[in-house]
């Protein structure tokens, strides 16, 4: 596998962003494509994605938008779909429901962390704007966590596992380029 030749590739380039006195445990950053690596890509990154597809569209019409939610989960939670074509995705209607409903309420809460919808300016002086975005991503990335975590509580476990098994076979294949922390070695 080509991993390891890639991920100390990318460290040495990173490797120059380091400062000498770093400690040894210290990260470094690098950018994934999750079509060829998606075990690199984070949980909580791909269901993100997941969470903002099936989310409501506020701009779409009610209708429209909710077949076009309901026909991705139709498309991809079939029992042909993944890589055992004998193994059933189907989620029934309650479960289809509860997921749409579970994805609007995740993408309500992750929009309130946005600077528009809380009206906290991020511009002020004396504030770093990128220490801003890194606590807001962090909100963000706390949330998904979560909302990972109450999945089997709040769908099924039956519908979670197969959630969880379309993350991992679909969804983090289609994420492109995101930054993910590694422990930086020499």
């Amino acid at each position: 596998m080509l991993l390891c030749p890639v991920l100390c590739a990318q460290q040495h380039a990173a490797a120059e962003h380091v400062s000498p006195g770093m400690h040894p445990a210290a990260q470094v950053e690098i950018r994934v494509d999750g079509g060829i690596h998606p075990e690199l890509i984070p949980d909580e990154v791909a269901y993100h994605h997941l969470f903002l597809v099936l989310a409501r569209n506020p701009a779409m019409e009610e209708q429209l938008d909710r077949r076009r939610r309901v026909a991705y989960v139709k498309y991809y939670f079939r029992p042909d779909c993944g890589p055992q074509s004998s193994e059933d995705r189907t989620l029934n209607d309650f479960q289809l429901d509860r997921l749409l409903a579970f994805a609007d309420g995740v993408f309500r809460r992750i929009a309130a962390l946005e600077p528009q919808t809380t009206g906290i300016p991020t511009n002020l002086p004396g504030r770093d704007a990128d220490a801003v975005q890194a606590a807001r991503k962090e909100q963000q990335r706390k949330l998904v966590a979560e909302a990972v975590g109450s999945l089997p509580v709040m769908i099924d476990s039956d519908a979670a596992g197969k959630v969880h098994k379309h993350v991992l076979e679909h969804v983090k294949r289609r994420v492109r380029l995101v930054n993910v922390r590694v422990p930086y070695t020499q």
